[in-house]
């Protein structure tokens, strides 16, 4: 069976992490946006960027904001990951 007959019934989530990552959040998000296979849902926590990160976001996508304005670094942003705590 053909790769995309495979993923057809498949769901897809992208998960990012950024902090002052204005200067490349258009051309990442543009990159998930072109892979051979759509893209279902694209979730982003961002750990209190202090650059036009979000602002970017929402003027270029249109995507809701959901921030919580809190900081965790890298290892708290997606928890059962398998980061250095190891939950």
């Amino acid at each position: 069976m053909a790769d995309r007959e495979k993923g057809k019934n498949m769901r897809i989530s992208v998960a990012m992490a950024t902090y002052n990552g204005a200067r490349f959040i258009t051309e990442q998000l543009d990159s998930i946006r072109l892979q051979s296979l759509p893209v279902d849902q694209v979730i982003l926590r961002d750990d209190g960027s202090s650059d036009q990160t979000l602002e970017n976001l929402r003027v270029g996508t249109g995507m809701e904001d959901h921030t919580e304005r809190k900081t965790t670094g890298v290892c708290g942003e997606f928890p059962g990951s398998g980061g250095r705590d190891g939950r």
